[in-house]
């Protein structure tokens, strides 16, 4: 087996250190493209998990996994969650709504800051 040339480890080491100091901030990121979103759809409006990982760009192996992690973080900001019928199966969605988003309770804090 070779040895990887010396750039391309130069390039995984920066994406890691870059990685690591960049997760204290995600969501942060997160909670501020929610704020937008949330000003952009109309009040009431019914969005899927599916649909908020792929805007909030929460990524998993698993896409249930990944709407699960979305689903929680607008729980954690206040927003309604609410079950939606698709065909024959209930999704979970977030109901945006018109007032802000406020985050009150330690709990939610504290994971966000985590």
């Amino acid at each position: 087996m070779s040895a990887r040339p010396q750039e391309e480890v130069d390039n995984a080491r920066f994406l890691l250190l870059s990685r690591c100091c960049a997760s204290h901030s995600l969501n942060l990121i997160r909670l501020g493209q929610l704020r937008r979103y949330n000003h952009s759809f109309g009040k009431g409006e019914k969005v899927g998990g599916n649909d908020l990982a792929q805007l909030l760009h929460f990524r998993d192996t698993d896409s249930e996994s990944a709407d699960k992690l979305a689903i929680d973080f607008c729980r954690d900001t206040g927003l309604p969650i609410v079950e939606k019928k698709v065909e024959e199966s209930v999704e979970l969605c977030v109901a945006m709504k018109s007032a802000p988003i406020s985050i009150s309770k330690d709990g939610p804090i504290k994971r966000m800051c985590n």
